[in-house]
């Protein structure tokens, strides 16, 4: 393990934090912690396919188990859904 700011190799315990312990660089003395906070990564990579599939973000939060205020935090750095494809584009598009 390493000082996330320096990437220095030496620290020191420098107590807790809600129960997960700190520690502080011996080079740049600033403190920091092993454990980060927030969902698993794959949770929302799960979370932002659904909702480009047009998932409403109440129906993802059920299935997820995520409160869907989280979800639109979420939903807020997702790219935007593919835009359709247009006659500009080359392609011809018939509706019927």
């Amino acid at each position: 393990m390493q000082c996330p700011p320096c990437a220095h190799p030496d620290y020191i315990l420098f107590g807790k934090n809600r129960g997960a312990q700190r520690y502080r660089c011996q080079a740049c003395r600033r403190t920091f912690q092993t454990l980060r906070r927030g969902k698993d990564p794959a949770l929302k990579e799960k979370a932002q396919k659904l909702y480009l599939e047009g998932l409403g973000l109440r129906a993802i939060g059920r299935i997820l188990g995520v409160h869907h205020k989280t979800l639109l935090l979420a939903a807020a750095s997702c790219p935007s859904t593919p835009s359709e494809p247009t006659a500009d584009r080359g392609l011809l598009l018939h509706r019927s």
